[in-house]
């Protein structure tokens, strides 16, 4: 471990005083190890920093307090980077006592000798007298030790919080408010999954119970081990970054350690300039209201990065979320834009077609901790012997080492689960899929039809960038010859039966079949409402008609056809 350059103590309230101390990680980042001195009527230190930097942080502290004047060693847990000067400060304050938890002397013994007279130890919550002042036990929500404690001073409002709401820096800072904010969050949430990875297991009642505790103390400014100092608005977003721990994935992304703000608009020599090669719109995983999503899709399940779990999503949106052109009809605008997404898809309770289905599910999955690569494809109509353009949106999804298609925005037979790339047959409920080879297409998406491979569309794994779906989604939803401006269609496939509108023809498939009928202009306001659970103003509904030439079209009459099909039981 190397040290960093030599820190000075410095005050954080009248009678408080933080003993800096830090050292350099793999990537280049900073670490604190930091510790604490309370200078009340009866001295308390706080953790006692890494033998890797002994001279240095002895010097320190008595710099601050003279050792003889100690009266209390306050250990939140043994970790070398809070116990590593413990033998050392014993020694030198020879009328201090070592304060921590029940379990701390049968662990501390393993290292030093310790001396059981001159030990107090406290169970959770439980206070003792500092001369002047209150000290609570006050175990942080967040631990690496199940025999953490942090430290609260009731007279100061400060709380040492041991590792929680630490993180790495490009360069060692006092306050948190020197360090750009999303960078620091995203740096927050990093180390705290690195932590305590435990935290991806926890039952979320428990969970919030923990935060909800602490949040209820008076804590006024954090100081911790492993990070700058938390005070007013970065003290409350830290708590409420905790609360979203157990939604994220258990191994953090690689995360660059954040910069003081003032540097977050300078020139950086080795950045790109002019436009970036992005493969997504550039949505963050952040940005995304997950809670709303998940309401939206009925989905109420773990939040981690599974197989499992990515099924579920996957099946959840297929069944919630129509696949539908209404704006393109009526002429609207499609905007890829997370803001817009969230506002149509969830908020509006609208659906959409692929660029816009795929774009919500990309980042959803992504705030979930999944690896997500957005592709294009090329659909193959039945019947239709040319090639067209790429002009639909699908997704690759790893998961445990092995690749997967997904496709929430494809509408008619697409698939209602996940497809693997390496050619397995899916058995899904609503019908048979597979991915295969074809020799200069790529891969193929198939699904079995009356007992035979139909294709779905061509792809490659080459990651598509967010201006390819620009173009596309622009001629997709504009042009006049595109498919999805002239034919009015809304579809929605559920576990057990798959409801397709295209026109004013509205098709039913489940195990017993296809029925098909016609329906009127005056139907189709209740027929989006129920089973499309679509709510359109009845004049919104007569424009979608005009627009595609189906106002004046004659009352029809009703017929019904029956086209027996195997239906597949899940896997």
């Amino acid at each position: 471990m190397k040290v960093e350059t030599h820190l000075p103590p410095i005050r954080l309230t009248a009678d408080t005083w933080v003993v800096q101390g830090t050292r350099s990680l793999a990537d280049g980042s900073v670490l604190h190890d930091n510790s604490l001195v309370i200078l009340a009527a009866e001295p308390v230190l706080v953790d006692c920093g890494t033998p890797a930097n002994r001279p240095g942080w002895l010097a320190d502290a008595w710099s601050v307090v003279d050792p003889l004047d100690v009266r209390w060693v306050f250990l939140t847990h043994d970790d070398l980077d809070h116990s590593g000067n413990l033998a050392q400060v014993l020694e030198a304050c020879p009328n201090a006592l070592l304060v921590g938890g029940r379990a701390l002397g049968d662990r501390l013994a393993c290292a030093i000798d310790v001396p059981l007279d001159r030990c107090r130890w406290l169970d959770e919550g439980e206070p003792f007298e500092a001369g002047d002042r209150s000290l609570v036990t006050l175990t942080p929500p967040l631990y690496d030790s199940p025999e953490t404690r942090g430290l609260l001073d009731l007279r100061s409002g400060v709380y040492w919080s041991a590792d929680c709401f630490g993180l790495p820096v490009r360069a060692p800072v006092a306050e948190a408010e020197e360090l750009d904010a999303e960078e620091w969050a995203e740096g927050i949430l990093a180390f705290a999954r690195t932590v305590a990875p435990w935290v991806s297991l926890a039952d979320r009642r428990i969970w919030d119970d923990l935060v909800d505790r602490f949040s209820r103390h008076p804590v006024g400014t954090v100081a911790g081990a492993h990070g700058p100092i938390l005070r007013g608005g970065r003290l409350d977003r830290a708590v409420d970054l905790l609360r979203r721990l157990p939604e994220l994935p258990l191994v953090p992304q690689h995360r660059e350690p954040p910069r003081h703000s003032p540097d977050r608009h300078s020139h950086d020599p080795s950045a790109p300039t002019g436009g970036t090669a992005m493969t997504t719109h550039d949505q963050h995983p952040d940005q995304i209201d997950l809670e709303a999503y998940l309401d939206r899709i009925g989905y109420g399940g773990p939040r981690r990065a599974t197989l499992p779990v990515f099924e579920a999503l996957h099946r959840a949106h297929v069944g919630s979320i129509p696949f539908e052109n209404l704006d393109v009809v009526l002429g609207r605008p499609i905007d890829l834009d997370l803001a817009s997404l969230q506002a149509k898809l969830v908020d509006a309770r609208r659906g959409g077609y692929c660029f816009e289905q795929n774009t919500l599910f990309a980042t959803a999955l992504r705030a979930v901790g999944f690896d997500v690569t957005p592709l294009e494809a090329r659909v193959r109509p039945p019947g239709v012997p040319i090639v067209l353009p790429r002009s639909h949106m699908v997704l690759r999804v790893d998961v445990d080492g092995s690749g997967w298609l997904a496709d929430v925005g494809f509408g008619g037979e697409g698939p209602l689960l996940p497809v693997p790339l390496d050619g397995t047959e899916s058995i899904q409920p609503l019908g048979r899929y597979r991915v295969v080879e074809e020799s200069g297409a790529g891969l193929v998406a198939q699904a079995e039809r009356h007992g035979s491979w139909s294709d779905l569309y061509s792809f490659t794994l080459q990651p598509a960038l967010a201006v390819d779906y620009a173009v596309t989604n622009h001629y997709t939803s504009t042009h006049p010859t595109s498919v999805f401006v002239r034919t009015l269609t809304v579809q929605l496939a559920t576990a057990d039966c798959r409801h397709v509108l295209r026109g004013l023809t509205y098709t039913h498939q489940d195990a017993d079949g296809d029925e098909t009928r016609e329906v009127s202009g005056p139907e189709l306001h209740a027929l989006l409402r129920d089973p499309f659970g679509i709510d359109l103003d009845e004049d919104e509904v007569e424009r979608a008609l005009r627009a595609t030439g189906l106002a004046d079209l004659p009352e029809p009459g009703v017929t019904e056809t029956r086209l027996p099909e195997p239906h597949v039981a899940a896997r």
